[in-house]
């Protein structure tokens, strides 16, 4: 079996296709993790939204109703933020999906969507 290769170097002639997915999506988990590790720099979730409310882009209070919760509420620098890097970060996806189709990318999430139901039957089984 043969795969379009264009972007890869590898010699697909004796991969079957499911294997050959499997290391494509690893490919891009492992470039993805990589790419979050450098923006979050591996802090938790309470550590990233300490430096939001201290730089100003957030705030944060205590639920009136529920003193268990909190509500976050974005300031208006961060929609300032937002309105200056909404358009560069359009871009950005447009080169990264702009060759693939909406069909190619409906039937991708469909597939995946299908692999994540077989993974959690499979881990069902194994528990």
């Amino acid at each position: 079996m043969s795969f379009d290769l264009s972007v890869s170097n590898l010699n697909t002639e004796n991969i079957d296709a499911p294997y050959y997915l499997i290391g494509l999506i690893n490919r891009f988990n492992n470039s993805f993790q990589a790419a979050a590790d450098n923006i979050f720099e591996e802090l938790s979730w309470k550590q990233i939204l300490s430096k939001l409310e201290k730089q100003g882009f957030v705030e944060v209070h205590q639920d009136s109703s529920d003193k268990r919760k909190q509500r976050i509420i974005l300031t208006d620098k961060a929609k300032v933020f937002r309105i200056l890097y909404d358009e560069p970060s359009k871009q950005a996806i447009q080169l990264i999906f702009g060759n693939i189709s909406e069909e190619e990318l409906l039937t991708t999430i469909s597939v995946f969507t299908r692999l994540n139901k077989n993974v959690d039957k499979l881990k069902g089984r194994m528990e």
